[in-house]
């Protein structure tokens, strides 16, 4: 569950990167979130997330704020991974590779279920 932004070129760029790991992993429970927040002009964001498989939620900052203090992150791109019950397993400042990304996720059985992760983002 990446916390980033349309402008910024690491987030982008990891995205990117986690194209791979979703077709090695499309045969698992997995949910891939990003969350973005109002720093992403909309249009643009929209545009950018069209190519990318994956739960896109843009967050007010009302929403964003509590997130990021729930994971303990001070700036993007941070990542966390969560189980199915929305409990942390990891985090991390930055993403770590696609193959160290893809050992982290197959440590754990499940990542966040779907609605699970639409409500942590209503909330």
């Amino acid at each position: 569950m990446p916390f980033s932004a349309s402008w910024c070129g690491p987030c982008l760029s990891a995205m990117e990167q986690t194209k791979l790991i979703k077709s090695e992993l499309k045969d698992k429970d997995v949910v891939f979130v990003y969350l973005t927040n109002t720093s992403s002009v909309k249009r643009e964001w929209e545009e950018k997330i069209q190519s990318i498989d994956g739960e896109h939620y843009y967050l007010t900052k009302g929403e964003w704020e509590p997130l990021m203090d729930q994971f303990d992150f001070t700036g993007i791109l941070s990542c966390a991974i969560c189980d199915e019950q929305g409990h942390l397993k990891h985090k991390f400042i930055a993403y770590p590779g696609g193959k160290k990304m893809k050992e982290l996720i197959l440590h754990k059985d499940k990542v966040l279920a779907k609605k699970q992760i639409q409500q942590i983002a209503a909330n």
